[in-house]
């Protein structure tokens, strides 16, 4: 992560700490040590969204906690300075920084305060020398200090913390000194201060730069444990899992090469050989970078996109792992095209949108309040002497009576046929795209490639379990479909293709927006038929659902008295009259199939840029064509096209 200080300016911050005396902001030490879990309104879902990053202008943070609602951000990992705040001893410079907490806090989205950065006081560097904040502070009480101050302001608003980032490394904590005990202590102190102030707070251990075995990370984790005398001074471990020169997946059976879900569970067993095997893994960064002039570490953006899916089911099928804010949203320094984590932005420096955007849309949509299920039957081991390894990935989740499954392959594409509980079975893909498979002996055949693929299925409604849907496929028809076997004998006494158009659609089941009861429906250019089994048997086994009135719903029209000279019926229930060739069709038709009128006649422009005669009825809208013969003078408005969702 890389920062950078704004010089402090000195006589507002000695303004601002009077004003803090006067209104009693100070904290004071005392209290007791509590151990917060579960987190509070914890979801899956976060971001290093950066908003309190002061290099970033006012309009860009506006335009990123817009995209963050967009996306479902729920949690924001955000750095609050030691150096931008305390710029002298005991003087606070709380306005910026309360400003966007305050901004976030509004838009609900949660906040992980990293303390970090340490001000010249505090570590006696100079701050014209480069990279004067990352030095350590000399007394790690100071940072205690500070870690209360903050704890104590932000109650309520912030309530876990973060201690330092990534202090294994020179380049996020310069010491001339024993790096582990450093912040050993500064740990301690941290983690007592800040429940000393909230005692309901969480508090994350500070995630590193090299979080794996044989690299020095965990050695790292070990010394600072063995420098605490044992104790495990924080409530959440936080891990940076970062391995951009290889897939999530990559193992390689030669060597001990490690992956994305050996990393996780290695997690896991740092925590139960500490004897914490209940405390919760937090990823606060990860991802993978679009950088062009990076060498073999950057990727495209198509293939960010299906890494970042990939990385967060992984990980939300990990043992413990309960958090993931993705790095990260985009890039505070507007980063160049060598810059490995400024790319990792899922945003590009001018706002727009890479396809990993979409994909994080499409996951929170998906998997947001989801829970892991287990693995799926057709995930697929493969021999690893050094560790789990798979070539197929198989996920299944759930969601209230939804069953969500999640599958990728690596290598090369492969046909599979997925089982399936549901008939009601809709396929997301990574740009969210959705298609609606036919579903046969209860599967669904699909291509896997190493683009994951969401299988949604919707439970089947009371009434119809077990009902089997009609493909109703058609290689001869314009559209790919044809009237269903359940459909076809309405739809061909009913007026057939000049009056409902061809079928656009399988069955599927579907929820009416009229009146939230789910029903077998097929859907067709000019209507969509519903099956309603409670009328087997009768005229109104097939009903036309109410396109007519869902299209309009947010509309009101005014009533128009009908000409005097013609014959017309006007409808009390709407307030509505009918007339002309209008009245005669309807009359034809009959309310089962039109409905009730919603308007009265008026002229409306249509999309072939032509201005028709219109009237809008529950079911149906009536488009006058005086260049047809009857009946086809008076036709039915395309509103199954209209209103269609694949």
């Amino acid at each position: 992560m890389k920062y950078r200080l704004r010089k402090p300016i000195k006589w507002l911050a000695v303004l601002l700490a009077l004003v803090a005396t006067i209104l009693g902001t100070a904290g004071s030490s005392g209290g007791n040590t509590a151990q917060a879990f579960p987190v509070k309104g914890l979801s899956f879902f976060g971001m290093n969204l950066y908003i309190t990053g002061l290099e970033r202008p006012k309009p860009e943070r506006y335009a990123l906690l817009d995209d963050a609602l967009d996306l479902g951000v729920q949690w924001s990992r955000e750095e609050m300075s030691w150096a931008n705040i305390e710029i002298r001893q005991g003087v606070f410079d709380w306005i910026q920084y309360d400003f966007w907490v305050n901004e976030l806090v509004k838009r609900g989205i949660k906040i992980v305060g990293v303390l970090e950065t340490t001000p010249s006081w505090a570590s006696g560097v100079r701050s014209n020398e480069p990279d004067w904040y990352w030095y350590a502070p000399k007394d790690p009480v100071e940072y205690g200090n500070y870690a209360y101050e903050m704890a104590l302001r932000y109650k309520g608003k912030i309530d876990v913390w973060e201690l330092w980032n990534e202090p294994d490394v020179e380049i996020t904590f310069k010491c001339d000194c024993d790096r582990a005990q450093k912040y050993a202590d500064m740990l301690r102190e941290g983690y007592n201060a800040v429940k000393r102030a909230n005692p309901d707070a969480t508090v994350l251990i500070g995630g590193l730069s090299i979080h794996d075995t044989y690299d020095g990370g965990m050695q790292f984790l070990d010394q600072v444990v063995a420098d605490s005398g044992g104790q495990l001074n924080f409530d959440v471990l936080s891990i940076h899992p970062y391995m951009p020169d290889r897939p999530p997946e990559s193992t390689d059976p030669r060597t001990v090469v490690q992956n994305f879900p050996y990393r996780l569970e290695m997690s896991y067993q740092w925590l139960a050989a500490h004897g914490a095997p209940d405390k919760e893994i937090w990823i606060t960064e990860d991802g993978y970078s679009t950088c062009s002039e990076c060498g073999n570490l950057g990727v495209s953006e198509e293939e960010q996109a299906r890494r970042l899916i990939r990385l967060y089911v992984i990980a939300m099928g990990a043992k413990n792992v309960t958090h993931f804010s993705y790095f990260q949203l985009k890039d505070k320094f507007n980063a160049g095209p060598a810059d490995l984590f400024g790319n990792m932005g899922i945003l590009r420096n001018d706002l727009s949108q890479k396809p990993a955007y979409t994909a994080y849309k499409v996951l929170t949509q998906q998997l947001g309040d989801a829970t892991f299920a287990g693995l799926g039957s057709l995930a697929r081991g493969v021999d690893n002497r050094w560790q789990s390894q798979f070539d197929r990935y198989h996920y299944k989740f759930t969601k209230g009576d939804q069953t969500i499954q999640v599958l990728w392959n690596i290598g090369a594409p492969e046909e599979v046929d997925v089982p399936v509980d549901s008939q009601n079975v809709t396929l997301v893909m990574k740009d969210g795209s959705r298609l609606t498979p036919s579903v046969v002996d209860g599967k669904v055949h699909i291509t896997l490639s190493e683009d994951p693929v969401f299988i949604d299925e919707e439970p089947a409604p009371k009434g119809i379990t077990g009902l089997p849907l009609d493909p109703a496929i058609d290689s001869a028809s314009p559209t790919g479909f044809k009237p269903s076997s359940r459909f076809e004998s309405y739809w061909q006494t009913q007026g057939g293709l000049p009056l409902f158009g061809y079928a656009i659609s399988p069955e599927r089941l579907e929820e009416s927006p009229t009146n939230g009861e789910t029903y077998i429906v097929q859907w067709f250019e000019r209507a969509r038929f519903e099956y309603h089994p409670e009328h087997a048997g009768t005229l109104n086994e097939v009903q036309l659902g109410l396109l007519g009135r869902q299209a309009v719903s947010t509309q009101k029209f005014e009533s128009i008295a009908p000409p005097q000279d013609v014959q017309s019926v006007c409808v009390q229930a709407t307030g509505h009259c009918v007339w002309g060739r209008f009245l005669t069709r309807w009359q034809e038709l009959g309310v089962p199939v039109v409905g009730l009128p919603l308007s009265d006649q008026y002229e409306e422009q249509s999309t072939d840029g032509k201005t028709y005669v219109v009237q809008w009825f529950e079911r149906a809208r009536f488009e006058y064509h005086p260049e047809n013969q009857a009946p086809y003078d008076v036709l039915l408005g395309l509103l199954g096209k209209q209103l269609f969702e694949p």
